[in-house]
């Protein structure tokens, strides 16, 4: 229905207390391991923990979104499609380095096996410019460790 439930109401309170052993059952186990995966990537890689906004770049071409975020030591491309099909999409040159094209290591892909996707997964490393397949409603997230002064 589209009916709004009663914010006050038992059964609305009851219906979303999480059942914790739901976490086990096929499809809600991928899920979770998705949220422990982003949550462990956000505390593992310091551009993603802060980073100030002129350290953050967003644009789109066509349904796929990219979000770059960086920081002195590394930067992280996020690469998000918004189509029922599949995307093409280039990653980026890394910013902060020397300027010459270097690589990406992939972190985290929405087509993983065990994050519930169908595995046409990416390449481990990928260098910039590349070309990168996105799944049908799939994301995928890049690192590149800035080289430090000498």
């Amino acid at each position: 229905t589209d009916e709004t439930a009663d914010a006050l109401a038992e059964r609305t309170f009851r219906a979303a207390v999480l059942d914790r052993s739901q976490r086990f059952a096929p499809g809600h186990a991928q899920l979770w391991s998705l949220y422990r995966s982003l949550i462990d990537l956000r505390r593992t890689h310091s551009a993603l923990a802060r980073s100030a906004r002129p350290q953050a770049q967003a644009y789109a071409q066509g349904d796929v979104v990219t979000l770059t975020r960086s920081d002195p030591t590394e930067s992280v491309c996020s690469l998000f499609n918004f189509s029922g099909a599949e995307a093409v999409t280039r990653l980026p040159l890394p910013s902060g380095g020397a300027g010459t094209p270097s690589s990406w290591t992939l972190l985290i892909d929405s087509a993983d096996p065990t994050l519930g996707g169908n595995g046409q997964r990416q390449p481990g490393r990928v260098e910039s410019q590349d070309v990168v397949r996105l799944g049908p409603h799939g994301f995928c997230a890049f690192g590149h460790v800035t080289p430090r002064e000498v």
